[in-house]
């Protein structure tokens, strides 16, 4: 939610929009080593969100694998859902979910910048190893897990985007 309007965002603010006023009893907590962009404040605005921003501007990687981990043990989180398809390197004693949108870094690397390239060849493997449940935005992306990494298949669930309704004039 840092970026502004992505693909990733889009589906993750939909998602919240409909998750966070439904379930007024379940705090959720907002993590990020960069501000949250403004196009997504409405999802901020709730008496069940805790915004945690670190102050100052970690390297994505550094902040995932060793920050993030420090500040889920302090808050006490029961559950963790990583948005970004990565998870911390050292499993959590938690469950965790993970999101994945596509497998880019085996089917086209070439659209993706070096670092982030390097970043999910070498840590989706782990991450598809601890995830305790794996959300396929596609019947592609889970057929792309299954071939890739066989071993991932048994915790794949398949979860389409939603459509919004919008009125237009």
């Amino acid at each position: 939610l840092a970026y502004g309007v992505t693909g990733n965002s889009r589906y993750l603010a939909e998602t919240l929009r409909r998750m966070i006023p439904k379930h007024k009893n379940v705090q959720f907590y907002f993590y990020s080593n960069k501000p949250i962009h403004p196009i997504f404040e409405d999802l901020i605005n709730h008496s069940n969100v805790v915004l945690r921003i670190e102050d100052k501007s970690i390297p994505g990687p550094i902040y995932l694998h060793f920050f993030l981990p420090l500040r889920i043990k302090k808050d006490k989180i029961d559950k963790f859902w990583a948005t970004l398809q990565l998870l911390p390197f050292f499993k959590l004693n938690i469950p965790t979910f993970v999101n994945y949108h596509d497998l880019n870094f085996i089917s086209a690397p070439e659209t993706m910048a070096k670092w982030n390239y390097y970043q999910h060849k070498f840590f989706s493997p782990r991450t598809l190893k601890i995830a305790d449940l794996i959300f396929c935005l596609s019947k592609n992306t889970f057929h792309d897990i299954e071939i890739n990494f066989p071993f991932a298949k048994i915790k794949c669930v398949v979860i389409y985007p939603g459509v919004v309704k919008r009125k237009f004039k």
